[in-house]
């Protein structure tokens, strides 16, 4: 009797599961709703898909990426026993975002057997916000231009304020868009609160320099502002959740003019402030030495590529060789200062008073509107000799003979009285050095050609080791090595002349050896950027030293005229 019981206790059961089942089967149902039909192109929609019975899957939305954004998705899913029927629900909840205006379509869902309806949304054009000192809703942006009427490539500076009553995250500000102008962003942000209308208002305040291109009205499209605010808590989730927001500022307009009929410049320079400075180095200035003159260019209102070059015009006998510009923006808040900074290596090769002449680059004034003069005055410095090597003897001078003429010189003049009682005795010694200097002339005569060639050759030698210095420092490739022993061998080669830097060597040296002196003068002397300081090798140094043919001067070379003393001068 037992075993019965239990028997029909598990057919009942086995009824009641299939009865269930069946029941689930049969009240199965897809949904697919939404909150709203009618909806602006900033706007968002919440989407609803619904399953009740039996789940077999989930909705496929990748065919809403055609026409709307998929912002966020959530599910949840619930079962319910009443009275003896079981009931299960799944929900997928879908935030979208229409990515044009017109009449969107929300495609159907397959879901296992079922399938939902197409839905149909009218999205209309973004509302063009108006200018308002007024902020409203939640969130709101406001766009300026200032001034409303500049000249062409002058600055005007677009001011964008962003009104908060909300908190907002993952912010993502777009940037003012023109066809015909050149955008930079100014500054760092600031943030302050302000009161309207009994509200209180987080702003940030975030400004772009414009610098139209072409005369004529120039549009500044809207920017856009795409966030999520905190909604609160939802009735499916146990955290906070969260809704997206999109707002639009109002569009701006700048009223561009030509450049004036009458400007007279080499260079359109619209700027609020244009100052050229100078700087100078002090102490005094020889043949040879490298001056450096700085010359900066610095304009409020103006990009660095708008600056002009800077060029100086240079008198005789001074050589210059620059340096690569060095460019730079400073982007404050109230603007764009470009500044433009050159310097230039000034080399004399000859001493003297030299004046460098006046600049002067011509500005447009664009608070003023008149055009200006910016100027550096004549620069005047003098350059004295190249200084002396005091360790070089006087040619033809002999050290000895300076020596005991000082020793002559300092010794006591003898006395009236011993004068005039020895003058016998000098005339028998005139008499007997006049004998010795005839057969010294007679000796030397026979003796004078080679005596010549002697001197002839240890000239050669003294040339010849010379030469082979300045090779050796050329294979060494060591720059101010390789000066100083060019300047030795011109030494020795001119004695009679001034030869006392690379400059006047190279007057004297044929064309493949002026054009090394010269790139090792630029390597000795330029500013750190000149590429030819950084990248120079001798060995085309050394190449074109020992091809050089190097003409003496007058008479080098030539023995001295042997010129008697006479005996009895007058």
């Amino acid at each position: 009797m037992v075993k019965q019981i239990q028997a029909n206790n598990w057919i009942a059961l086995f009824l009641t599961i299939t009865t269930l089942l069946f029941s689930l089967e049969a009240t199965a149902a897809v949904t697919a709703t939404v909150d709203r039909y009618n909806i602006s192109v900033d706007e968002t929609i919440n989407l609803s898909v619904e399953v009740t019975g039996e789940d077999k899957g989930e909705p496929d939305t990748s065919a809403l990426q055609q026409n709307f954004e998929v912002l966020s998705r959530n599910q949840s899913s619930s079962y319910s026993l009443i009275n003896g029927a079981m009931s299960s629900k799944s929900t997928w909840f879908l935030t979208l975002r229409p990515r044009h205006a017109g009449a969107l379509i929300i495609p159907a869902f397959n879901i296992g057997s079922k399938k939902t309806a197409p839905i149909t949304i009218q999205v209309s054009k973004a509302v063009v916000q108006q200018p308002s000192s007024t902020p409203q809703g939640e969130l709101w942006i406001d766009m300026s231009v200032n001034p409303k009427t500049v000249r062409v490539q002058q600055q005007a500076i677009i001011t964008l304020l962003i009104y908060q009553a909300v908190a907002l995250n993952q912010a993502q500000l777009s940037e003012p868009k023109s066809d015909h102008g050149m955008l930079v962003r100014l500054g760092e942000d600031k943030n302050y609160q302000v009161n309207r209308s009994g509200r209180t208002w987080a702003v940030t305040e975030r400004r772009y320099g414009i610098f139209p291109q072409q005369h004529g009205p120039l549009q500044i499209e809207p920017v856009q502002l795409d966030g999520i605010v905190l909604a609160g808590r939802s009735s499916y989730s146990a955290f906070q959740s969260t809704r997206p927001i999109r707002v639009r500022s109002n569009p701006a307009e700048l009223n561009v003019e030509t450049i004036p009929a009458n400007w007279k410049g080499k260079a359109w320079l619209p700027a609020k402030q244009l100052q050229l400075m100078e700087n100078w180095p002090t102490g005094e200035f020889r043949v040879g030495d490298s001056i450096t003159r700085t010359v900066t260019l610095q304009a409020h209102g103006l990009n660095s590529s708008q600056l002009p070059e800077l060029t100086t015009r240079l008198p005789d006998h001074l050589k210059a060789y620059a340096d690569k510009p060095v460019l730079n923006d400073a982007k404050q808040f109230d603007g764009v200062v470009g500044t433009r900074q050159e310097k230039l290596a000034i080399l004399a090769t000859k001493p003297g008073t030299f004046i460098l002449p006046a600049m002067e680059i011509a500005w447009w004034d664009s608070e003023t509107q008149s055009r200006q003069i910016a100027n550096l005055p004549p620069r005047t410095f003098k350059v004295l000799p190249a200084p002396v090597d005091a360790t070089q003897s006087s040619p033809g001078i002999d050290k000895n003979s300076v020596a005991e003429t000082e020793q002559t010189a300092l010794q006591k003049d003898p006395s009236p009285q011993q004068s005039a009682g020895a003058w016998w005795k000098w005339i028998a010694l005139l008499s007997t050095l006049g004998w010795f200097l005839t057969l010294a002339w007679i000796f030397r005569k026979s003796t004078a050609s080679p005596q010549s060639n002697s001197s002839h050759n240890n000239a050669n030698v003294d040339l010849s080791s010379l030469k082979k210095s300045v090779l050796k420092t050329c294979k060494q490739n060591h720059g101010k090595a390789c000066e100083q022993a060019l300047l030795n061998f011109s030494k020795a080669q001119w004695p009679n002349e001034q030869v006392n830097n690379l400059a006047a060597l190279a007057k004297r040296s044929e064309p493949d050896l002026k054009e090394q002196l010269n790139m090792l003068e630029l390597h000795l002397y330029a500013g750190e950027g000149n590429q030819t300081k950084q990248g120079w090798q001798a060995g085309p140094l050394q190449t074109a030293f020992e091809q050089a043919i190097f003409s003496s001067g007058d008479d080098q070379g030539k023995p001295d005229k042997q010129v008697l003393p006479a005996l009895y001068p007058k």
